[in-house]
């Protein structure tokens, strides 16, 4: 009897991965053909949207890449073709990292370069604000009207179980996949 409901259990799993790929695929599928109209890609849509809410305006490129999970060369590469544009910019500011000057090592005080001193900083132009926000507010209503066919109840609950497989408990997992 738990083999038929470890197998059901499995078929439903597998079921639901497979419909939540569709669906996920259903819905970039058409922010890409959205977004085309502004020539922005997905990726630098989001690179977009993180900047506009900094209430700053800016943030260092290591925070950007971790926000973004993204390496710092092809962030570096969206700012360059944003900038191109007119609507981001990079520049590198001074780090002070009081932590790194007290651990120094006894080479980084022989005239070699300290590491960390400076850090690259990005941020939207006055232009990009405006092209973020008119890009958000018609974004809003696209994904909106997607979203529909959804009630509000169903959205709530899809929010919560996409945040929750995301945050997933990855140790449970691992003890499954060696007891299955």
């Amino acid at each position: 009897m738990s083999h038929i409901n470890r197998y059901e259990r499995r078929a439903r799993a597998v079921d639901a991965y497979l419909k939540l790929l569709d669906a996920a695929a259903y819905v970039k599928q058409e922010a890409r053909r959205f977004l085309e109209v502004f020539g922005l890609t997905l990726k630098e849509f989001r690179v977009v949207e993180m900047l506009r809410r900094q209430e700053s305006g800016c943030m260092s490129t290591p925070e950007a890449c971790a926000e973004m999970s993204m390496k710092r060369q092809e962030l570096h590469a969206m700012i360059r073709r944003l900038e191109k544009r007119g609507l981001a910019g990079m520049v590198m500011a001074h780090h002070a990292a009081k932590k790194e000057r007290e651990n120094r090592t006894p080479h980084a005080r022989r005239g070699r370069p300290r590491r960390g001193t400076r850090v690259g900083v990005v941020g939207l132009t006055r232009e990009g604000k405006r092209f973020a926000e008119e890009v958000m507010r018609r974004h809003v209503k696209v994904m909106s009207a997607l979203m529909r066919t959804l009630d509000a109840r169903e959205q709530v609950s899809l929010a919560r179980i996409c945040e929750k497989l995301r945050r997933g408990d990855m140790v449970k997992f691992y003890r499954e996949l060696q007891l299955g």
